[in-house]
């Protein structure tokens, strides 16, 4: 989706709401090389808001993030909860 691929162990999309969650070994993929993982992610169907649990991501510059969890507001607000960030 917009140049993303998700990838889980079980992934569910409801057509109503527009929101998608996915569980177990979560990995989303995006077109400049950025790899995010998770346990479980919701995400709505723009993919600008959502929320993760035992999210990690690495850039392709080498940028490397962990945090317990991550709440997406919105696309330019992160929050991030007991993160580190090398």
């Amino acid at each position: 989706y917009q140049g993303r691929t998700i990838r889980a162990q079980e992934l569910i999309y409801d057509r109503n709401s527009g929101v998608a969650t996915a569980r177990g070994a979560v990995t989303i993929i995006s077109a400049d090389g950025t790899v995010q993982a998770a346990e479980e992610a919701r995400l709505d169907r723009d993919m600008e808001t959502g929320f993760a649990r035992a999210f990690s991501m690495r850039t392709p510059d080498g940028v490397k993030i962990a945090a317990a969890s991550i709440v997406r507001r919105s696309a330019d607000v992160d929050e991030l909860n007991k993160a580190i960030f090398t």
